[in-house]
């Protein structure tokens, strides 16, 4: 381990002001919302199907559409549930690279990431996200192991706190140019959005918990 215990604490509790404090969120939140729309791309691929465009606005908000064939209920309310599902995974995986020493291949998978994600990409607010992102994953992976690891520590919480903060904005605010995720599945699915909205921020809180007792341990 490159990085030493006091630091990977004070790693922690700056990740976590920063996605807790309203002015650094709005920062924060680019990443969380590029693994957000990464989620519904895979998703839609994963499925057959296709995604048309993606959009990072500077609003912090996002927007994936695809298309399936042939198109069912399922596939829809699998694939918006991908969005707000993968951002607290990300995170845990990243704990697990910092928790087993292989912080450089976790910042490989970001970086494939981004670059899958950048491909989609169709407005220009987007490619500087990607950019940026790309930018913070090559200093990582210049600078050696021990920035890998901050790498991996700093995605783990802001992926993780992040993804339940944006699971529960989410569920009290309309997105602009589009439904809420949750609304989608519903509507394939029946159960009200409020259902879908707490088993997603179960979901999210669960594996920020792990992920922040792998890497406690690791440290």
């Amino acid at each position: 381990m490159v990085v030493d215990t006091a630091f990977v604490v004070a790693l922690l509790g700056a990740s976590a002001a920063t996605v807790l404090v309203r002015p650094t969120w709005r920062v924060a939140r680019y990443p969380v919302t590029a693994v957000h729309e990464l989620g519904h791309l895979v998703a839609a691929i994963a499925l057959g199907g296709r995604a048309a465009r993606v959009r990072l606005r500077a609003d912090t908000s996002g927007l994936t559409t695809w298309k399936t064939s042939p198109p069912g209920r399922f596939r829809a309310a699998f694939i918006a549930l991908a969005g707000p599902a993968l951002p607290p995974l990300v995170g845990a995986g990243c704990a697990l690279a910092f928790a087993t020493d292989r912080s450089p291949a976790g910042v490989l998978v970001l970086t494939a990431g981004v670059a899958l994600i950048s491909v989609f990409i169709r407005n220009v607010w987007g490619f500087v996200v990607c950019g940026a992102l790309a930018a913070i994953c090559w200093w990582a992976w210049r600078d050696g192991v021990g920035a890998a690891q901050v790498l991996m520590v700093v995605s783990a919480t802001v992926l993780g706190l992040g993804g339940s903060r944006a699971v529960t904005e989410e569920m009290r605010a309309r997105p602009a140019g589009g439904v809420r995720d949750t609304q989608i599945v519903a509507n394939a699915l029946w159960l009200p959005p409020a259902v879908w909205g707490a088993g997603l921020l179960v979901w999210a809180l669960a594996w920020t918990c792990w992920a922040t007792w792998r890497i406690a341990l690791a440290a």
